[in-house]
């Protein structure tokens, strides 16, 4: 079975970034809240924001769920 690591990937991009919680929120159009549950695992983005994100991040849909490495 696959593991869903949207969250430690999320987490792990954002810091390559060097954006901090509020920054991404700001970047995502979501509060600091929204991205705090999102790497806790509570919330998991829309499919467009989704989307979004992985362009912002230059990787794939894959890539953040854990589809692949």
């Amino acid at each position: 079975m696959i593991a869903f690591k949207f969250p430690e990937r999320f987490k792990e991009l954002r810091l390559e970034m060097q954006l901090n919680q509020t920054e991404a929120a700001k970047l995502f159009g979501v509060t600091q809240s929204t991205v705090a549950k999102w790497e806790r695992g509570d919330l998991v983005p829309p499919t467009k924001l989704f989307m979004r994100i992985a362009i912002e991040f230059k990787t794939s849909m894959d890539y953040l769920a854990g589809l692949i490495d």
